[in-house]
C-alpha cells in the first residue's frame, strides 16, 4: 500500500515493514477536512448530513484486512492532529478489541453528557497538546482559551464546557487505571522546531493495566501546528511500537 504524504509517516512502510492509512476527513464549507468525532463539534454542518466517519474509517481497515495481506492483529494503530486526533480517539474509543493504541496531537476532550461511553475494553492512549495552543471548537464555533488553561483542554477537564471530560480522563477511567498523573519529566526532547530548547514534558497516568497505558506530552510553547522534528516523529513511532496488544 502507499503511505501517505504526511511527514509523520514517512518511510514509516519500509523502516517499520508496516501498512499505512492515509486518510482524511470530509471536505468542509470552508475547505478544510473535518471529522465528525463528536456530536457537539469538529465536523462542518454547513457541509450537509453528519458523515458516519467511524464506519468509513471500520471500512478502510477491514479493506487492508480482507485483502490479506499481513497486517499482526496486536498492532493496529491509528494517529490524527487536532479533529483528526479527536477522530483517533473516538475510534478507538468505540473499537477497543481493535485498536491498540491511540496518539491524540492538540485536541480536547470530548463531551460525556451528549456521546455514549466508551465500549468495554483497553486500548493505549497519548495525548500531545500544547501549552500555546488557543483553539477551541464548541459546538461546532470556533474560539479561544487563555494559554494558562489549555493544558487542560487534552489532559484533565475543559473549564470552558464543564460538561466535557478529557479525552485523557476517559482513556484512565475506560482503562481502569487506579493512580493519577505522576509528576513531570522535564524538557524530554525537541519535538516542535518552532520552540527553542527541548520543550517536551512527558507525564504518566498510574496505576494503569498492562493493555492500557495512558500518558501526556506537554509541548511547551507549541501552537496548533507545531513543526515536528525528527526527535519527535521518531518518538511518536517508537512510542506506538512500544505499546502493541498483549
Amino acid at each position: 500500500m502507499k503511505a501517505t504524504t504526511h511527514p509523520v509517516f514517512l518511510h514509516v512502510q519500509d523502516d517499520l515493514n508496516a501498512f499505512v492509512l492515509g486518510l482524511t476527513g470530509k471536505t468542509s464549507a470552508a475547505g478544510g477536512n473535518s471529522w465528525n468525532i463528536s456530536q457537539e463539534g469538529c465536523w462542518d454542518p454547513a457541509s450537509g448530513t453528519a458523515p458516519d466517519d467511524e464506519a468509513y474509517i471500520a471500512a478502510q481497515i477491514q479493506n487492508v484486512l480482507d485483502r490479506g495481506f499481513p497486517v499482526d492483529p496486536k498492532r493496529i494503530w491509528i494517529w490524527g492532529r487536532s479533529c483528526g486526533g479527536g477522530m483517533a480517539f473516538r475510534y478507538a474509543c468505540d473499537h477497543p478489541s481493535q485498536i491498540a493504541a491511540a496518539v491524540q496531537l492538540n485536541l480536547f476532550g470530548i463531551r460525556t453528557d451528549l456521546d455514549p461511553a466508551c465500549v468495554a475494553g483497553h486500548f493505549h492512549f497519548l495525548a500531545i497538546h500544547g501549552t500555546s495552543d488557543t483553539i477551541l471548537y464548541d459546538n461546532n464555533v470556533a474560539g479561544n482559551l487563555a494559554p494558562s488553561t489549555v493544558e487542560y483542554v487534552s489532559v484533565e477537564v475543559d473549564r470552558a464546557s464543564p460538561t466535557r471530560t478529557s479525552t485523557m480522563t476517559q482513556a484512565a477511567t475506560q482503562n481502569g487505571c487506579s493512580g493519577s498523573l505522576s509528576a513531570a519529566t522535564t524538557g524530554v526532547l525537541d519535538f516542535d522546531s518552532l520552540v527553542a530548547g527541548n520543550e517536551m514534558d512527558t507525564k504518566t497516568w498510574g496505576g494503569c493495566p498492562s493493555d492500557g497505558a495512558v500518558e501526556l506530552w506537554k509541548l511547551n510553547g507549541t501552537a496548533h501546528v507545531p513543526t515536528i522534528t525528527v526527535a519527535g516523529y521518531n518518538a511518536m513511532l517508537a512510542w506506538l511500537v512500544a505499546h502493541p496488544k498483549p
